[in-house]
């Protein structure tokens, strides 16, 4: 039966109301049910009666009984005029009683008629249960008493009655007639307070439904339930269309949904997840643990990403087994929290700069400050000489910076030579590669930030000298400091590589009064080549029948045309094999060319040249750039630079310095 069909059919039984019902609204639904059984059945009674009374009337007349058929007929009008009035505005009670009263009439009638052995007066048992269903308990007891007490004055008023009732016959009629009375009282009344009870029931549950409704809606958490096959059901909360920036979730698939924001193995991984959640192969808190969705990107189309975090809870309900999810929008939060964090690092970094700071000798802070700003200011000029290839700007800058990170872990300041050194990383990738303008344009921004943590170090000085009074006066012997700087700076990077070092100085003041930045750059380098490469471990060095610590020595003498610097170790000499080895890799000397100890001496002052293969020494490898800035140091001073090595007893650097220079 076709849609239309039945809907014609059930418009027929509920007298035209069906509009009326599918019209009424979610909260008043239940109200018009009622009324619709109530109209449905009143109808078809009613139809049913009349096309009964019109056939036992047209019988009863053909029988000769004239004016009881007349009796059928008009009943049966009555009814078919009450079925018309049901489709009409008048009111339902009203139409109801045009029906019942008549009807109750004709019972009275057919009892004073009592046909065949008072059989007809059996219909009066029917009345009180149509009158209490059609018209309410309260009507209905009321027209039943009605009749019964017409029944009762028809047996008790002689003459009335057309048929003698035997006295018990009129005791079991009246009798079964007040019995079905009384139960149609107690089953009417315990159905008044079924519905009553019910109605309670209902508008609680529609309150509370209105309420989840309410939270559903005004929630900033999307909610929404998921099936064994991943489907999103047709219940989900307003704010999951905002959260996903997205609308029509029910009947879509919650992984094709994350499908543009998750790659191929994440959307397996989500899956697989969420087969354990309905297996319920582990615990809640271990799900919980190992949520794969706890935080994520997701990528809305046209729109700003977001980040996203969603839980996920099993509910049984009776149509089967579904999962929760609640997600929720993120981003600020994360936001927040990367902001806080980022914070959190600048203040530990600048309270780390401060304690490194507090513990450099006030007295060398300063030469440091100016040294690196020299070199910073080299720096800058470099990037804005246009003559300069920018492959030789690389190595340039490469060796600036490798001298400003020699001189700041000599001080102390790691947090600040860890910087330097990963600018040194970055240079030393982009050397390996075409260089280009904005590998350029990133090493200059690199170079401005490390000019402000630069700046920002006088200005942490100047608040320590006001808690001390002001800075001691420079007052000092040039001569001594050098070489404490230089002992200091041998100590340390021999601790941090498990060696043991002794250096000792003789004879410096030349150095120390020319006040010479370049000079000192260049012993930088050479203690930091001597500990790193020359000086052996402590059991290496003991089982060559050395003392346990190496010893660098620092000498200078005058000559005809300026100074003489001589500067040894006595650790394991240049290490000719490996250099060679290396120098072949690097393509610096041919593979059948014999050992040259001079050519193989001048390839370890080659840019990027080093035996190393790795960045194993930290901040005091020399990455292949310590010694060819001693030589280019060098070479700026119009000074020579002569090497002398002996397998296993050590290395003399000779760097000779005109007068011109020194003074």
């Amino acid at each position: 039966m076709s849609a239309a069909v039945k809907r014609k059919a059930f418009s027929l039984l509920t007298g035209g109301r069906i509009d009326l019902f599918m019209r009424a609204g979610e909260s008043r639904r239940e109200n018009y049910i009622e009324e619709a059984v109530r109209y449905s059945i009143f109808n078809v009674t009613l139809f049913l009666i009349a096309v009964w009374l019109t056939g036992f009337g047209i019988s009863v007349i053909l029988l000769g009984e004239m004016q009881r058929g007349l009796l059928d007929i008009i009943a049966a009008f009555i009814c078919l005029a009450t079925i018309i009035l049901l489709r009409t505005r008048l009111p339902f009670m009203a139409t109801a009683l045009i029906a019942v009263i008549p009807l109750e009439l004709l019972c009275v009638y057919l009892f004073m008629y009592g046909g065949n052995r008072g059989f007809a007066a059996l219909w009066i048992y029917a009345f009180p249960i149509a009158s209490a269903f059609i018209l309410g308990m309260k009507a209905g007891i009321l027209l039943s008493l009605i009749l019964f007490f017409a029944c009762a004055a028809v047996i008790m008023i002689p003459g009335l009655a057309y048929y003698i009732y035997p006295l018990p016959i009129v005791f079991r009629l009246l009798g079964v007639y007040v019995l079905i009375f009384i139960l149609t009282i107690v089953y009417e009344y315990l159905r008044l307070i079924k519905d009553r009870w019910i109605k309670r029931l209902t508008d609680d549950l529609q309150e509370e439904r209105d309420e989840i409704a309410a939270m559903k809606d005004n929630l900033n958490v999307g909610l929404f339930l998921i099936s064994r096959e991943f489907i999103i059901q047709p219940q989900y909360s307003r704010a999951l269309e905002d959260v996903f920036s997205d609308s029509g979730f029910s009947g879509r698939s919650f992984l094709n949904l994350l499908s543009s924001s998750l790659q191929a193995k994440e959307i397996d991984t989500v899956k697989d997840y969420l087969e354990m959640m309905f297996a319920r192969s582990h615990s809640q808190k271990l799900m919980e643990e190992i949520n794969p969705l706890h935080e994520f990107k997701y990528l809305p189309a046209g729109k700003p990403e977001k980040t996203l975090r969603c839980r996920f809870a099993l509910v049984d309900r009776g149509s089967g087994v579904f999962i929760l999810v609640t997600v929720q929008d993120i981003t600020v939060e994360t936001e927040l929290r990367l902001q806080f964090a980022e914070e959190q690092n600048k203040r530990q970094e600048e309270m780390n700069a401060l304690f490194e700071i507090i513990r450099v000798d006030p007295v060398l802070f300063p030469d440091f400050i100016e040294d690196t700003e020299e070199g910073f200011q080299q720096i800058n000029d470099i990037l804005k000489d246009k003559a300069l290839s920018a492959r030789d700007a690389i190595v340039k800058i490469y060796q600036l910076a490798h001298a400003i990170k020699s001189d700041a872990v000599i001080l102390g300041l790691d947090s600040f030579a860890g910087k330097v050194h990963a600018l040194e990383t970055m240079i030393k990738t982009i050397r390996e590669k075409e260089v280009l303008f904005s590998d350029m344009l990133l090493i200059t921004i690199e170079v401005q930030n490390l000019m402000k943590e630069k700046d920002s170090f006088s200005a942490i000085v100047d608040r320590i000298a006001s808690f001390r009074g002001g800075l001691a006066e420079r007052n000092r012997l040039n001569e001594s400091i050098l070489a404490d700087t230089l002992a200091k700076a041998s100590g340390k990077m021999a601790a941090e590589l498990g060696k043991e070092v002794r250096f000792a100085a003789a004879d410096i003041g030349l150095i120390a009064e020319s006040n010479n930045r370049l000079i000192k750059d260049i012993l930088t380098q050479l203690v930091r080549n001597a500990v790193y490469h020359g000086i052996e471990a402590p059991e290496d060095r003991i089982a060559a029948g050395k003392d346990a610590a190496g010893l660098i020595q620092l000498s200078v003498k005058r000559t005809g045309t300026g100074i003489s610097i001589l500067f040894e170790d006595d650790g394991r000499g240049i290490d000719f094999t490996g250099i060679a080895a290396r120098a072949q890799q690097m393509g610096l000397i041919q593979d059948n060319m014999p050992e040259d100890k001079r050519v193989l001496t001048n390839a370890i002052f080659y840019p990027g040249f080093s035996t190393s293969t790795n960045d194993e020494g930290g901040l005091y490898a020399g990455r292949g750039v310590g010694l060819s800035l001693v030589k280019s140091l060098v070479l700026e001073l119009s000074g020579q630079l002569r090497v002398k090595s002996k397998n296993g007893r050590g290395t003399i650097f000779r760097i000779d310095i005109p007068s011109a220079i020194v003074s």
